[in-house]
């Protein structure tokens, strides 16, 4: 009897185990071409890459979000846009962007946040792609503010440089911080720091993957 009863118990641990391991899986696994395709409508090839964070660049994600890392978010894939500048006089297909999918817990539930990033570091924009909170959060009222944003070092705080829907201060912060950590991400991988004004953006040198470097 005992021994049925293990089995059944190390049954059921298998079986949530698995479906953990895929729906980790399917996250990032499944290609996500429309949801791409919306961030970034000119991209000619998306090429995905996948990463693992060192202790280091955790920690410094970590303190300067204010936030955790998740378990996902350990081993991030960016999605590398390649395509033809629409700023640029040039005709020459290189790099226009990357893109890092970032999960928010809103008041129902998940959020996934879509953050792009121009090649010299830019926060090139922020999006939602699977949304329960309420349009207001995917207006470009709200979502707007986040391209004026200067460096990812910036508060991102509702009631200091961010307006919250009225109604929506806790999803609005949620996602407010998954944009940072994306943005944070992202030069702590690549290397890439939005320059000041007037100035070209600059790379680290240290723990860099390469690539978004089209500035």
């Amino acid at each position: 009897m005992k021994q049925h009863k293990r089995l059944h118990l190390f049954l059921a641990v298998l079986v949530a185990v698995m479906f953990v391991a895929t729906m980790s899986w399917a996250h990032e696994a499944a290609w996500p071409g429309k949801r791409l395709s919306e961030v970034f409508p000119k991209a000619k090839n998306l090429k995905p890459r996948q990463v693992t964070l060192t202790p280091d660049q955790i920690g410094r994600i970590e303190k300067a979000a204010g936030a955790k890392i998740g378990v996902e978010e350990k081993s991030p894939t960016f999605y590398i846009a390649s395509g033809v500048d629409e700023n640029s006089e040039s005709d020459k297909v290189g790099t226009i962007g990357a893109v890092v999918f970032i999960d928010a817990v809103g008041e129902r539930g998940n959020i996934e946040v879509n953050v792009a990033i121009s090649p010299n570091g830019k926060l090139h924009a922020v999006s939602l792609w699977k949304n329960k909170e309420g349009k207001a959060l995917e207006s470009k009222e709200f979502l707007g503010q986040f391209n004026d944003k200067k460096k990812p070092t910036d508060p991102f705080k509702v009631g200091e440089d961010i307006v919250a829907p009225k109604g929506a201060e806790k999803s609005s912060q949620a996602i407010a911080i998954a944009a940072k950590k994306g943005w944070l991400m992202f030069q702590e991988v690549f290397g890439v720091k939005q320059a000041d004004e007037g100035s070209e953006a600059h790379s680290d040198d240290h723990d860099k993957e390469g690539e978004p470097h089209d500035h």
